[in-house]
């Protein structure tokens, strides 16, 4: 066999070392690609429709074999799938599978976002207030309230909601009426049932739920409310019937009728509360957002208002 000479094999080096730059280049251009672009869903749908298909054309071939010419105009018969076919099945489920297996070993962040907002229906509630050891000094009322809070997974990986807390903000009472904590529970938006923990959350999924916690009446608020407001009441009872009547909402601000509802006197930020509410998943990730009374500044509104609720009366 007579050997190359050097120029040809340098040459045929130079076109290989080309050739596999080029076969890498798409190789990884089509592993970015996948990262990217393929959803979790579509991994495993996709798999198994890939897998599928072959093992329904893999059968029919073995029934029916199919006629073929090959280079040469030779004739076989197909009676199954070849070992390039099998191997181009293999390459396709690696390019789905690709993000998920490098989102487990290189940590994959969890991606969530928390949305929270007052529920302005009319509701039943409890008023609660401490015994006062000093008649001179009395203390803070607490109404039961409720939140609507969304939480959305933005990430490439499912993520489940182990635990929760609500913890009061600013010059708050560090704990609510005898000592109980501010998280009073998750309910189901539309049944009120409680919801248990842990929940799990899909890629482009989102949970919707209710927080129970404290609205916290200023003492001299609430020294207002004590005598006429009784324990088993509703939020309209107290803000519509009571305070709205006197001028005043909950924290001391003062409110007026208006179009569709009272309305602040003031265009300054009002009287507030802030309670921080923390949602944590199984991973260790913590995601936080204030749960406040007056959200705000509006565009349309400088302080949005509280509506007029559907059946103000307490409930038997």
């Amino acid at each position: 066999m007579i050997p190359k000479p050097w120029y040809q094999q340098l040459a045929l080096a130079i076109v290989g070392a080309i050739a596999g730059l080029l076969l890498l280049g798409a190789v990884l251009g089509s592993i970015t690609n996948a990262i990217a672009l393929i959803p979790r869903q579509l991994t495993f749908f996709g798999s198994v429709a890939l897998l599928a298909m072959a093992v329904a054309v893999h059968c029919s071939l073995r029934r029916w074999p199919l006629r073929w010419v090959v280079r040469g105009g030779s004739e076989v018969r197909l009676s199954g799938l070849g070992r390039k076919s099998i191997f181009g099945l293999a390459g396709a489920l690696f390019l789905l599978w690709i993000p998920y297996v490098l989102g487990w070993f290189r940590g994959e962040p969890e991606h969530l976002v928390v949305y929270s907002e007052r529920v302005n229906d009319d509701y039943p509630t409890e008023f609660r207030h401490e015994v006062s050891v000093s008649r001179t000094m009395p203390g803070p009322a607490f109404v039961l309230a409720l939140w609507d809070v969304t939480v959305i997974n933005n990430g490439q990986r499912d993520v489940s909601l182990v635990g929760y807390t609500v913890r009061p903000l600013g010059d708050l009472p560090r704990v609510g009426p005898y000592y109980e904590p501010y998280d009073q529970g998750i309910v189901n938006v539309e049944t009120n049932d409680p919801v248990k923990l842990p929940v799990n959350l899909a890629v482009g999924h989102a949970f919707r739920f209710r927080v129970r916690s404290f609205i916290v009446v200023p003492a001299n608020v609430a020294i207002k409310l004590r005598p006429q407001i009784p324990w088993k009441t509703t939020l309209g009872e107290i803000f519509f019937n009571f305070l709205y009547a006197q001028g005043i909402d909950c924290f001391g601000n003062e409110v007026s009728p208006g179009p569709g509802g009272y309305h602040l006197l003031e265009h300054t930020p009002p009287m507030d509360q802030q309670l921080q509410f923390n949602i944590r998943t199984g991973r260790g990730t913590t995601l936080s957002d204030t749960l406040t009374w007056y959200k705000g500044p509006s565009t349309s509104e400088p302080w949005p208002h509280p509506q007029r609720p559907t059946n103000p009366t307490p409930k038997e």
